[in-house]
């Protein structure tokens, strides 16, 4: 509009909504220009019309005349259609001029003349005071006689004299555009029939049913209602997330057969919206039930049943109380408001009910009439103050019950309800927080964009698409919090997603939210996991008061292990989400087992280790230094895992020392490891294998009868204290010996079942010299690896992922194959 028109200003309704094109304008004009459109008569006669005067310029001004009155002076043609007053004006500079100088002097604002015009006795308006001069038929005698916005006074007279003078001498050109669309949502009536059934007339626009804050959907550019927002469906895929987990969405809604609108709401799963309610700014929380043609605005409702057909409506007052509104959709609040309760109309007006006149009522015992500035709605004072929203949603269902459902409200309700101090509309929309309003709109659309990010990562999408929700926000400090809050309330799958993908964003955009960088979030991920697979195994540890030392030395050697098929699908999170399968073989090299532990009982009330293969030895005597087990330079940092995970060393329990803990364990400890003729990082299992020998060795010394599945069991939660994160093949693929294919189930006790498979063709003398183990001198570190694949994994990165059930098919291919003896 603005590049169709010279300098001036556009003045435009707030509570009509117009289609056109705007190329169609035509601002060639000295004074004013209306923009106006071809609407029936009956939508003309509750609005204004134009009257041409055959001139191109606006001769009549006609406000809500009758369709009689229209037709007979001729404002409606052939087809039963007028020339709509929209509310949309363009004013030129010169008539913008000539209006100021009304309330200035010398080109400078004066306060006195300004006062003259703003005032309650004046109580000039746009459209009935500043426009009417500018028909061509308008005459003074006429104008004096308009509707005012208030009341006739000698102050709005003389008001009305100096703006006759000022600017009579212009005229309006009437420009009617076509095609075009004049959407009103000036009463609560309008709205919802806009926002509940005829915004489905619009989806040429790209208008949504259901629309999230920018930025909140990956949409760019939509609008909605006239309200500029990226609009989509915010749907969750049908992912399983908590109750309170969702946003209002289409699928959810069609789905369910409800056809319900919804602008920059938070609506709970197990929430019920009935067709045709339209929610905005708004929680809907628990088991909310909300009826048919109601709308909310601004509330947080959880596990309430809104009626149908009501409007309910919250408000934060400046005195950091709450009021909650509520009365009809198709009510008007200028309407008298008739009660049959003495009691109830004493609370209201202070004096008697009024139902005993001879108006009529409804079997609510509540009427709306003619207006009264007295007993109108918007006076009444009905609506309890309240310390919070949930309490203020409350009260306004038992004040809909009190004024408006006739024998349903309990019997002790009205002197309670009489007893607290209470608003009306009016006041309590004098005394609304304004900031809080505002405040609260932003929260919400925080928590929007937010879930709807989370939502999608539950759905399976890549963590790079899913961080487009916040595209237009970036992740703010306020989205980060409510993140982190997010991802402390859903299950564990869902937890370390968000978690990763949060710290994914923060290192891209090298970003630091309250003091932390990606590298918070990313522990916290690894953390998650650790916890559950920690948590899951330690629940049953025995008590470790009750070990005691059965054997003065025990040795334990073990084989390492190749994997033919399937390695990756063992790890976790992946495993724990979809289960696993492998097939590996456990092998000797030269003739012997290259894992090597030794325990031994000590005189000596103290804890000694050994690394053999690395010339390192240690002395301990305090708990401190054992439970000190992250530092991966250290030498003995397996070690101190290691009775940390058997619980010989308890994690918390400071009620001990470590030489009274060993003193009723019956001795010392001497741990020596050795790993024989393999290099660090070769790709066979070493670390996780030793980790299950270390185990092994300790079950064995302390009496505890671990099985081989328990000794697996706990490597992994040995492999977590240590943060290295590994998967479950490596420990039993050199626990249980022979070629093997080991398959688990999704859960965070992985144990597998082993199916062993003839080894001739490994050991049979015709197929030795199919066989080659060599060394390719490069060394890989595991928990770097399990970080890269791992990542992928969390994220769904589609290649990577798509990858592992393809090789849990070729596992079964190859077992088949071995089965038939056939390479």
């Amino acid at each position: 509009v603005p590049s169709r028109m010279r300098d001036g200003a556009v003045v435009l309704s707030g509570d009509a909504l117009l289609l056109f094109n705007p190329l169609q304008l035509n601002a060639d004009f000295s004074g004013a220009a209306a923009i106006s459109f071809r609407e029936p008569v009956e939508t003309g006669k509750d609005h204004g019309v134009f009257l041409g005067d055959g001139h191109g310029t606006v001769g009549q001004f006609l406000h809500k005349q009758t369709v009689e009155t229209l037709t007979r002076l001729g404002a409606v043609n052939e087809q039963g259609l007028v020339n709509l007053d929209t509310g949309a004006v363009m004013l030129s500079a010169k008539l913008l001029s000539a209006l100021y100088g009304l309330v200035s002097t010398d080109g400078r604002p004066d306060k006195s003349k300004l006062d003259a015009f703003i005032n309650d006795r004046a109580r000039v308006s746009f459209y009935g005071d500043f426009l009417y001069p500018l028909a061509t038929g308008a005459t003074l005698e006429q104008y004096y006689k308009e509707k005012p916005e208030g009341s006739f006074t000698p102050e709005l007279h003389d008001c009305r004299t100096k703006i006759w003078n000022a600017i009579s001498d212009f005229d309006m050109k009437l420009l009617c555009l076509a095609p075009a669309r004049f959407l009103h949502f000036g009463t609560t009536t309008e709205l919802a029939i806009l926002m509940s059934t005829e915004i489905d007339d619009f989806e040429f626009l790209d208008w949504k049913r259901h629309v999230l804050p920018a930025g909140g959907t990956g949409a760019e550019g939509n609008q909605t209602a006239g309200t500029a927002a990226a609009a989509g469906d915010g749907t969750s895929g049908g992912a399983k997330v908590p109750a309170e987990a969702g946003c209002a969405e289409q699928r959810r809604a069609d789905f369910n057969g409800r056809r319900y609108a919804s602008y920059s709401s938070y609506v709970g799963h197990d929430a019920v919206i009935g067709d045709g309610a339209y929610l905005e700014d708004s929680y809907v929380l628990g088991h909310t039930k909300v009826g048919e043609g109601s709308i909310l605005s601004h509330v947080r409702v959880r596990d309430l049943v809104i009626p149908a057909g009501v409007v309910l409506h919250g408000l934060p007052l400046a005195d950091g109380k709450w009021i909650c509104r509520i009365y009809p959709v198709d009510a008007n609040p200028k309407n008298e408001l008739r009660v049959t309760d003495d009691a109830v109309g004493e609370a209201i007006w202070g004096g008697k009910g009024d139902g005993a006149d001879d108006s009529a009522t409804d079997s609510s015992g509540l009427s709306f009439h003619t207006e009264s500035p007295d007993h109108s709605l918007w006076n009444a004072r009905i609506y309890p103050v309240c310390d919070s929203m949930d309490e203020a949603a409350a009260w306004a269902l038992r004040v809909y019950q009190i004024l408006f459902v006739s024998g349903h409200r309990e019997e002790d309700i009205v002197p309670l309800w009489r007893s607290l101090p209470r608003m009306s509309l009016a006041e309590s929309f004098n005394a609304a927080d304004a900031e809080k309003i505002l405040a609260w709109e932003d929260e919400l659309r925080d928590r929007i964009v937010s879930r709807n990010f989370t939502d999608k990562l539950a759905a399976g999408v890549y963590y790079k698409d899913a961080l487009d929700c916040f595209r237009n926000t970036g992740m703010t400090a306020p989205i980060y919090r409510t993140l982190l809050q997010d991802a402390e309330e859903v299950p564990l799958p869902l937890r370390i997603r968000i978690y990763y993908a949060a710290a994914q964003y923060l290192k891209e955009h090298d970003l630091e939210i309250d003091g932390e960088t990606y590298d918070v979030p990313e522990r916290r991920c690894f953390a998650a996991i650790a916890d559950a697979i920690y948590g899951v195994v330690t629940d049953k540890l025995p008590d470790s008061s009750l070990y005691h030392i059965e054997e003065d030395r025990v040795d334990v050697k073990l084989p390492v292990r190749v994997n033919f098929g399937g390695g990756w699908t063992d790890t976790p999170p992946y495993c724990n989400e979809n289960g696993g399968v492998v097939l590996n073989a456990a092998i000797s090299l030269g003739g012997r087992f290259p894992i090597q532990v030794t325990v031994k009982r000590l005189p000596e009330y103290h804890i000694e280790f050994e690394s053999a293969d690395l010339g390192a030895h240690g002395t301990f005597d305090r708990l401190e230094d054992i439970r000190n087990c992250h530092d991966p330079y250290d030498n003995f940092v397996l070690h101190k895992a290691a009775l940390i995970a058997t619980g010989i060393i308890p994690l918390t329990d400071n009620t001990r020392t470590l030489p009274e803990i060993l003193r009723r364990l019956g001795g010392g400890i001497y741990l020596s490891t050795e790993v024989v003729g393999i290099p660090k990082g070769s790709g066979l299992g070493t670390s996780s294998i030793l980790s299950a020998t270390v185990l092994g060795a300790l079950s064995n010394f302390c009496g505890l009868g671990w099985d081989k599945d328990e000794i697996g069991l706990h490597t992994l939660i040995l492999e977590q204290i240590l943060t290295t994160g590994g998967g479950w093949q490596d420990p039993f693929g050199g626990i249980l010996h022979g070629v093997k294919l080991l398959e688990t189930e999704p859960g965070y006790v992985q144990r597998p079942v082993t199916r062993f498979l003839p080894t001739d063709l490994w050991t049979s003398p015709e197929y030795a010299p199919c066989h080659l183990l060599y060394y390719t001198g490069i060394t890989r570190t595991a928990k770097n690896i399990l970080s890269e694949i791992v990542e992928r994994m969390f994220l769904s990165d589609g290649p990577q992922l798509r990858l592992l059930p393809h090789m849990k098919s070729h596992v079964s291919d190859m077992y088949d194959a071995i089965q038939r003896a056939n390479f």
